[in-house]
């Protein structure tokens, strides 16, 4: 979401077993930022986003791959310089000098305001991002206001309709996707001060979210400034490292050892409940270079060893996914 969302969500999915492709739904649990997250976005050119409708094949890989990638991190809204202004948020995802302040909930993803080169925009009526559970078709608007100082003081009033389009498959230069919901954005808003001429604007963006993923995987977007300026452009995820899901109520303890390690790496999961069970290694790169999927658990204590003597020396990521739901990110280390 152009200027408020940071556009964000894994690197390369290389299937080494069969994943079905089928029609997901967005959740809170599997989609909203969570504290811990580290992610890493390239800013690119815009492609054409393809058709709306079930089952589709999106293919943006001729997105830009030359545009320097700026890497972002989850953490508390209390913990921010600005944190006191946003009572309201519970979590806020900066890349060091800019914040964006988030309140989420099993309801909804609500946006209540950015601090960015010196400019506080305060929202007195948040953006929601994302109603939950969110469902191919599903549409709403909402309405939404904010104030922002920045030289003269403006009142930004506006509606955002948000649209769950399609829902397939899509290709980005880090890989391809399954599973992804492509949500279509139109913002409509405006400028207005005592003092200056109001700026109107419309945002025209397509998002694709993938449930076990916290933010979109890729976006393409046209600006419309005023009556006739039009600037596009996009963005897509290159790697990212996600922290545990504190809104998962499916895991009691979750000990990834030994680190370093060399041939074989053991994954212990103490869980609630009974679930489908999904381990994907990623090299240092985003690459995927290992895929275990339909493991089942029990309540309780669950151990798996994965043989990784084939991997070479390096540093690598284990993702673990509960019933679809990313619930664990562990860094790890293979020497040979």
């Amino acid at each position: 979401m152009k200027n408020s969302l940071l556009k964000l969500i894994i690197a390369s999915l290389i299937t080494f077993s069969f994943e079905a492709i089928a029609q997901p739904s967005l959740t809170n649990a599997s989609n909203s930022p969570v504290v811990g997250d580290k992610f890493n976005w390239r800013n690119s050119s815009y492609v054409s986003p393809g058709s709306a409708g079930a089952s589709q094949i999106w293919n943006l890989s001729a997105m830009s791959t030359a545009s320097a990638v700026t890497n972002y991190t989850a953490v508390t809204a209390a913990s921010t310089p600005s944190g006191s202004a946003y009572p309201s948020a519970n979590v806020s995802v900066t890349d060091g000098t800019s914040y964006l302040y988030y309140a989420t909930s099993a309801a909804s993803w609500l946006n209540y305001g950015t601090v960015a080169g010196g400019v506080v925009f305060s929202y007195s009526n948040p953006e929601t991002y994302l109603n939950y559970t969110f469902n191919y078709t599903n549409t709403f608007t909402d309405a939404w206001a904010c104030t922002f100082t920045s030289g003269i003081t403006f009142s930004r009033t506006g509606t955002s309709t948000v649209t769950a389009d399609g829902w397939g498959t899509v290709t980005t230069p880090a890989g391809t996707f399954n599973n992804v919901m492509r949500i279509h954005l139109l913002q409509v808003y405006k400028d207005s001060s005592s003092s200056f001429p109001t700026i109107n604007y419309v945002n025209d963006e397509y998002l694709w979210y993938r449930p076990g993923t916290h933010y979109p995987i890729v976006s393409v977007f046209s600006f419309t400034t005023g009556a006739s300026s039009v600037s596009t452009g996009g963005g897509y995820l290159i790697n990212v490292v996600t922290g545990l899901n504190e809104n998962s109520s499916l895991v009691r303890s979750i000990n990834v050892f030994p680190n370093p390690a060399s041939q074989n790496l053991n994954v212990n999961c103490n869980l609630e409940t009974n679930n489908s069970c999904k381990l994907i290694i990623y090299d240092g790169t985003g690459q995927m270079v290992k895929h275990i999927s339909e493991l089942e658990t029990v309540v309780g204590e669950n151990k798996f060893k994965l043989n990784i003597s084939d991997l070479a020396s390096g540093i690598y990521y284990l993702q673990i996914s509960l019933e679809g739901v990313l619930v664990k990110n562990e860094r790890f280390v293979i020497t040979n």
